[in-house]
């Protein structure tokens, strides 16, 4: 329920009808919202309580939305299934309800009260919440085809898929050093992968990811140009891949005819 996930969702719901909208929503979210404005008062002290109270502030207008226009709100959980016709079909492989209600569990509530919260993201490559995102698979004509990874850690996308291979895959976290592994790359390897990035203070997407993504052949492509990202054609076969401004671009990223560059999907 981070801003940068659902804060454009409010908008198009505005504007544009739709049936339903799939948020997993913990059983004890009232709790986590009547502490918004203490944790904004937190802010002061670092900007990590501010922005979740944006988060927080952000999902409850969302939800209003949803319910003022009468909008089905639909949760998705390991082992359920979205079929649009007979040749693909939606499959749902995490989270878990355990997994969702452990993240935003009434005692995750008193530490982040607490400030202790602050201490343990800070030392955790990840959070519970990001592992607690919906993780989906696209299966085309009884293939498993695309892999969509939300925020989720590298060590949950495993356990999630086992040992599958894709043919696509939605890069996690933004890029994040944390969401892939090289054991992980080389287990899915990818033909295409597609990378959702914008300005950002966390230096994502992480150069070593778009590195490994490339030594499996993956084709990648970026969203958005940010401060941190440049989308020129660096390499043969890799139109608008990221790479860091402040690092000098690798020495085999050669500029190449620009006719020979992938484009933006």
């Amino acid at each position: 329920m981070d801003s940068d996930h659902i804060g454009g969702l409010v908008n198009v719901l505005k504007n544009i009808e739709v049936e339903y909208v799939v948020l997993n929503i913990p059983s004890n979210w009232d709790k986590w919202l009547e502490k918004r404005d203490y944790f904004r008062k937190l802010s002061e002290k670092t900007i990590y309580f501010g922005k979740f109270a944006d988060n927080l502030s952000i999902t409850e207008e969302l939800l209003n939305v949803i319910e003022n226009k009468r909008i089905a709100l639909i949760p998705l959980f390991e082992g359920e299934d979205i079929s649009h016709n007979e040749d693909f079909l939606l499959r749902v492989l995490s989270p878990t309800f355990e997994r969702l209600e452990a993240a935003w569990a009434d005692e995750v509530l008193e530490r982040a009260v607490a400030e202790e919260i602050l201490e343990t993201a800070k030392a955790s490559p990840t959070t519970p919440r990001n592992d607690a995102s919906i993780i989906l698979e696209l299966i085309y004509k009884n293939k498993p085809y695309a892999l969509f990874t939300s925020d989720a850690s590298a060590g949950v996308i495993k356990e999630a898929i086992g040992n599958t291979s894709y043919e696509f895959l939605k890069i996690p976290h933004h890029g994040s050093k944390f969401g892939l592994d090289e054991e992980l790359i080389k287990q899915i390897r990818p033909k295409t992968a597609y990378l959702s990035v914008g300005d950002n203070p966390y230096g994502h997407p992480a150069t070593e990811v778009l590195e490994m993504l490339k030594n499996v052949g993956a084709k990648v492509y970026c969203s958005n140009r940010t401060k941190y990202c440049k989308r020129d054609c660096k390499y043969n076969g890799f139109g608008n891949l990221c790479h860091r401004k402040d690092k000098d671009p690798r020495p085999n990223w050669k500029p190449v005819d620009s006719k020979k560059c992938l484009y933006n999907l």
